[in-house]
């Protein structure tokens, strides 16, 4: 004890070089070598130390420091063990408790404690003649106090005086407020699992008499339930409608077809809580640093779930593109969302960064249906009871339900995060086979069709298309991102350039997106190297593909046989005909042998005319690599609403966020063959509606961006897009620095006039400020 009395002393120098924050003696010294160490050397200079001034001081500062650890650890302690669960699980339980605690101030105060009494009637008993605004403010206080009371340290409810007679009673007064109605069992259920964690929060335990008469209530509650549903009184179902295929797939293109920038949050938020199948909680609080590529898909780690509280299994849920149904590929929503929003990867965070990003989508969702209700009513869906929640029921129900071959029950309820039950978590454990099933299954390839098997659309190298062009296209239309996305950009890149037509045709003309340097530069000679196709093709057989069952080798099988019949077939037949058709009566060719010396002439013209065309093509491409030159764009012009422009008829001005017109500012649109956006005059605009003053609002902002990129001695003169976004990240932090206060803002999402608005507003403020100061030392 002496020993290490005096370690604590010679500890706290070493606490004060880290951070004076005194840590415990295990984090100080990490070693028994370098503890040994600093013992020997306090014997060794034992006698030196007793005559020092002060020792007593140290001990006590140190002492009193270990007293506010073992405080603060304490006071920790005490706050897991009144809350053990989660945070959303508390609030929950809390708003239940609060409707109670409300229930026996209006109809039962013998159960309220005297406190709780007295911090009601603060704010009236309630019999007084309010307004209806006064008496929705008397409301919303009490709430407060109630929730209040019920985080305090003396619970506000006499849990003595708790029966199951009583708490019947107060279930049997709460009737649904739309319909008159009885609530459902699970309801209750949420009621009943209320009133046990305020129990248990107060540390009081549940008397067995309690627990035995709740139990016999609750049965009784739900058989009268049932009953009454049966006699038509109330919906059979409990919740959210589960969500079918068919509604999944249309409410992704409705998000799809979307102008805004919501429509691809929508569009990528319900696609990924589709096929990982997991809860809308899960999915708000997605990580870049969570995501990795394997093999043929992407897959998804969860740390935390609600049936894994202590994060034990953190399995990989795979994510397979399909190249068949392009609305519903999760890896283009996923690719799309982080072109249009380029800053999340720079920023390597939250996927949906925000506080409520549930909220968000949840709002979107309902004036998507409520726009298309006649539509969703069609299709056998109550508009009323399609919410968040309707994504998971549907997608549990389209995995093990929707084929009679689909996966085992066992691998569905791992992949969406149920339970097995205490026996079988302990003897039935994951597998990967098993989840990649899922996924592929998820993901809406064709179960019963040999093309389930088929691998997403992937660059394929040769002498034109190199490692480093596919890596300079990356780096091209995204923002430098965490490493482990890079092979899923990569993927990702090939998969919006094999679908760019779809992209094109479902997109609206002034979409956001279509500003980005995917759809501002060309990659013709790569979209002419990407293919997806099957295992047993040529092309795909070096590659290991996953989460194939053995029913779709079959079927690939079968159809190998079918295409080799037919092919027999037709070759057998075109013999026989050939073979009569040759043969000639009296001397005279037959009228099958004219056909063909025709036919032969024919094929000899058009070969000549396609070595023109191949000349002339190869003329045109020269020319086209010519015009792609930035420098040829600063003097491109158009007649343009009867006047020469930079902007050809039809054009309008850019809508994004800076990233986009940090994009356009500096680099030219070589598809539309318009030059960078920095030579623009207020001439070439001023057909626009407030054609000049956006001009002049984004020559502020950018002029701003050109002297960030200067003083950190980024700027050049020629900017490849490859570079523009290499330097994007850096030049926006600084600019925006200024722009960061105590509300937290999603500034990469904003646009770019929202940005210009925000600047403006610090500068004249800055003025004001100057202009006072400077009145100030005059006076």
């Amino acid at each position: 004890h002496e020993r290490m009395a005096r370690l604590r002393v010679t500890a706290r120098p070493r606490q004060n070089q880290a951070d004076d924050d005194g840590e415990s003696i295990a984090d100080i010294v990490h070693s028994p070598e370098e503890l040994d160490e600093i013992l020997n050397e306090e014997d060794g200079h034992q006698e030196e130390d007793e005559d020092e001034n002060g020792d007593e001081d140290d001990e006590s500062i140190a002492d009193g420091q270990q007293a506010r650890m073992r405080h603060e650890r304490d006071e920790l302690a005490d706050r897991m063990m009144r809350n053990p669960v989660g945070d959303g699980s508390t609030k929950f339980y809390t708003n239940q408790n609060t409707l109670y605690l409300l229930h026996c101030l209006k109809h039962d105060r013998e159960m309220l404690s005297d406190d709780a009494i007295d911090a009601f009637a603060a704010v009236g008993h309630g019999e007084e003649e309010l307004s209806p605004h006064a008496k929705k403010q008397q409301d919303k206080e009490r709430r407060r106090i109630a929730r209040n009371l019920l985080s305090g340290d003396e619970c506000p409810v006499k849990l003595e005086l708790i029966t199951g007679k009583r708490f019947l009673s107060y279930l049997l007064s709460l009737r649904n407020a739309k319909n008159n109605t009885r609530l459902s069992a699970s309801s209750y259920q949420s009621k009943r699992s209320g009133l046990f964690h305020l129990f248990r929060s107060f540390r009081v335990p549940q008397p067995p008499t309690l627990k035995e008469d709740l139990k016999s209530a609750m049965k009784g509650l739900k058989r009268t339930v049932a009953r009454e549903k049966q006699r038509g009184d109330g919906r059979i179902e409990v919740g959210k409608e589960p969500m079918s295929f068919a509604l999944y797939k249309f409410l992704a293109t409705k998000f799809l077809e979307m102008s805004g920038s919501d429509g691809f949050f929508g569009w990528c938020f319900l696609v990924l809580s589709w096929n990982l199948a997991c809860r809308s909680s899960n999915t708000c609080t997605l990580q870049l640093k969570h995501f990795r590529w394997i093999e043929d898909c992407f897959a998804i780690f969860f740390a935390h779930q609600k049936n894994d509280q202590g994060g034990a299994k953190k399995h990989p849920r795979h994510i397979y593109p399909n190249p068949l149904e392009p609305v519903i590929c999760p890896l283009l929503a996923l690719t799309m969302y982080l072109l249009l929003f380029g800053h999340i990867l720079s920023e390597n965070g939250s996927l949906f960064p925000g506080n409520d990003q549930y909220i968000r989508f949840s709002k979107l969702l309902k004036r998507t249906i409520d726009l298309h209700r006649d539509t969703i009513i069609s299709m056998g869906h109550d508009p009323e009871f399609i919410g968040v929640h309707s994504i998971r029921k549907g997608a549990a129900t389209y995995a093990s339900s929707g084929s009679t071959s689909g996966p085992s029950g066992a691998a569905v309820n791992l992949r969406v995060g149920w339970t097995l039950g205490n026996t079988q978590d302990l003897y039935i454990w994951y597998e990967a086979a098993g989840d990649q099933y899922c996924g592929r299954v998820l993901s809406g390839l064709p179960l019963s069709s040999h093309k389930f098997a088929i691998i997403g659309p992937r660059f394929f190298l040769n002498e034109s298309v190199t490692q480093n062009i596919v890596s300079s296209a990356v780096k091209t239309c995204f923002v430098k991102g965490p490493a482990n996305f890079e092979a899923i950009l990569m993927h990702g890149l090939a998969t919006c350039l094999f679908h760019y037509d779809f992209l094109c045709g479902a997109l609206s003309n002034n979409h956001r997106v279509l500003s980005c340097a995917l759809f501002k530069n060309n990659f013709n000679v790569l979209r002419g190297n990407i293919k997806a196709g099957l295992p047993w093709n040529e092309e795909f057989q070096s590659m290991h593909c996953t989460g194939i069952p053995p029913h779709v080798l079959l079927l690939a099988k079968m159809q190998a046989v079918i295409e080799t019949y037919d092919r027999a077939t037709e070759t057998l037949v075109n013999r026989m005909v050939q073979e009569f058709d040759n043969r000639t009566m009296n001397g005279v060719l037959s009228e099958t042998r004219i056909r063909e010396l025709f036919r032969d002439e024919i094929r000899a013209i058009r070969e000549e005319i396609q070595i023109v065309r191949t000349a002339q093509q190869d003329q045109m491409e020269h020319q086209q690599e010519e015009a792609d030159n930035s420098s040829a764009f600063r003097t491109h012009v158009y007649l343009t609403a009867g006047k020469l422009r930079r902007v050809p008829e039809g054009w309008d001005f850019p809508k994004g966020t800076c990233a986009v017109m940090w994009m356009l500012w500096l680099c030219p649109d070589t598809v539309k063959q318009i030059s960078a956006m920095r030579f623009f005059d207020p001439k070439d605009v001023d057909h626009l509606r407030r054609g000049k003053n956006k001009i002049s609002e984004l020559k502020y902002l950018m002029l701003k961006f050109e002297k960030s990129a200067q003083g950190q001695g980024l700027w050049c003169e020629n900017f490849t897009p490859q570079r523009a976004n290499e330097t994007y990240s850096s030049v926006f932090e600084a600019v925006t620095a200024e722009v960061k206060d105590s509300r937290k803002r999603r500034l990469g999402t904003l646009s770019w006039q929202s940005t210009v608005n925000l600047l403006k507003k610090i500068d004249r403020k800055k003025k004001a400020e100057a202009e006072s100061d400077s009145d100030s030392d005059s006076q």
